[in-house]
């Protein structure tokens, strides 16, 4: 039976990207490659709201005004990215919006501050699906999905690590991906854990190289095609599980 999918999220939520320019020195998404595209071709309805280099609380925000226009949606699927980009975004970039979203953000300890970030996002999400009454199917991307989850229930789907699945679980992940905008909060806040932090940004740094030339990734760090036809798959085999099961 088909099904009306809203994605959110960052440049995950797109799809395929090919380098651009001789030297390269952009990315592009390549049509055709996404999640929205293989749902459709197993017959389901998608809306995309998912937008390159967004953060997770940019992406709610947008969600709201999206479900304020309609909820004729069964599913959203929200492919959480990494917890930086709320900082830059909105604690470092909106101070008005840091204080009701992230009130006790302290960047101290890094990982207890990575969890809060995400805790802080799914306790807004629950708030939409609260309003909205349209389950959620989360699936960690550049970040995975914090033990946190547990205690929430608009997800009626969690894809803990979908970065871990792609790569077999063969590297050491980092909390977040990209390096630069790590460095862009390094500038602002300082960890007490300095040892910590230098090697979770060589991690960052060892796993983004990999990834550029990984067989399962398109350019820029990105799930190829053949990735994106596989979640849609596996989305529709767990909610088929979860409907026996009901």
């Amino acid at each position: 039976m088909a099904k009306r999918f809203l994605i959110c999220g960052d440049s995950w939520g797109v799809g395929a990207y090919r380098y651009i320019g001789n030297p390269p020195t952009a990315i592009k998404p390549i049509p055709n490659t996404g999640l929205d595209y293989f749902l459709t071709q197993q017959g389901h309805i998608v809306t995309n709201i998912a937008k390159g280099a967004d953060s997770n609380y940019l992406q709610l925000k947008l969600l709201v005004s999206t479900l304020e226009q309609s909820t004729n949606y069964d599913y959203i699927i929200w492919i959480q990215t990494e917890p930086n980009r709320d900082i830059i975004d909105t604690v470092v970039g909106n101070s008005i919006e840091s204080v009701a979203q992230y009130p006790d953000f302290d960047f101290a300890d890094f990982k207890k501050c990575m969890s809060y970030i995400k805790t802080r996002n799914y306790q807004y999400a629950q708030y939409i699906y609260n309003k909205f009454k349209v389950p959620f199917i989360l699936v960690g991307g550049l970040s995975a999905i914090d033990s946190s989850i547990e205690n929430f229930k608009f997800a009626k789907v969690v894809i803990p690590n979908w970065l871990n699945d792609i790569t077999d679980g063969q590297y050491q992940l980092a909390e977040n991906m990209h390096q630069d905008i790590i460095l862009k909060v390094l500038d602002r806040y300082t960890p007490i854990d300095k040892q910590f932090m230098v090697e979770e940004l060589d991690r960052m740094k060892r796993v983004e190289e990999i990834l550029e030339t990984h067989p399962n990734f398109s350019n820029g760090v990105h799930p190829n095609a053949e990735q994106y036809k596989k979640l849609a798959v596996r989305i529709e085999h767990e909610l088929e599980l979860q409907s026996q099961e009901s």
